[in-house]
């Protein structure tokens, strides 16, 4: 979610063309304009085991698997995280990619030019002119993915419910199960759970903004 889009904005920002370039933005900026609810409905049909394409390509076109030894990517427990994770990934990807071309946008060209000069290859200047420069852009997604992976809620509950032998019982479904679902109703409890996250949270995004600080 951070190194892959950071390449891709790279790779995008040396496009010559800008009506090329543009197309790659739009088509990356497709996924992120899609409303979450509708994202995770989509990824469940995608995943179903009978209706689903994905196993249909794996199952009917390609034969990697038949029927009886297909995966089940929500009902398997081994599965479920990566699931999701793909989907997440699919999701924010364009999203992402934009920070790092907002980043790129900002460095001076003349730092490349400078570089070349000094018989610097693409893979020197990327390491020594643009990676440093990307360090607050980084910092800044780092910071939010670390925040809304820690927060997420929406997706376990579409794609495992409140079932707490599987692996998407996290603790953000349990603070909304012990609050609004399983009786008695305990808002104290719950929000102690929450209050606990929070605070583990805000010592790791500090120890973030201690490790990604800008050096330049």
């Amino acid at each position: 979610m951070i190194f892959i889009p950071m390449f891709i904005a790279v790779l995008i920002d040396r496009v010559q063309n800008p009506k090329a370039a543009t197309f790659y933005r739009l088509i990356l900026l497709i996924p992120s304009m899609i409303p979450g609810p509708l994202i995770f409905l989509l990824w469940r049909w995608m995943y179903d085991l009978y209706v689903g394409p994905i196993n249909y390509f794996l199952v009917d076109v390609f034969h990697f698997y038949d029927v009886y030894t297909q995966p089940q990517w929500i009902g398997n427990p081994k599965l479920v995280f990566p699931a999701i994770t793909a989907m997440e990934w699919w999701w924010g990807l364009g999203y992402h990619t934009m920070f790092f071309l907002a980043g790129l946008a900002t460095i001076p060209k003349d730092f490349f030019d400078a570089a070349r000069v000094d018989g610097a290859n693409e893979w020197r200047m990327f390491w020594d002119v643009t990676f440093p420069r990307l360090l607050p852009i980084i910092l800044v997604l780092v910071v939010l993915r670390f925040g809304t992976a820690m927060a997420v809620i929406d997706e376990y509950l579409i794609m495992g419910g409140f079932n707490r032998e599987r692996p998407t019982y996290t603790w953000t479904v349990y603070m909304y199960e012990t609050a609004f679902q399983r009786p008695p109703r305990d808002l104290g409890f719950a929000s102690a759970v929450g209050w606990i996250g929070t605070i583990g949270m805000l010592v790791i995004v500090a120890i973030l903004f201690r490790l990604f600080r800008s050096r330049d």
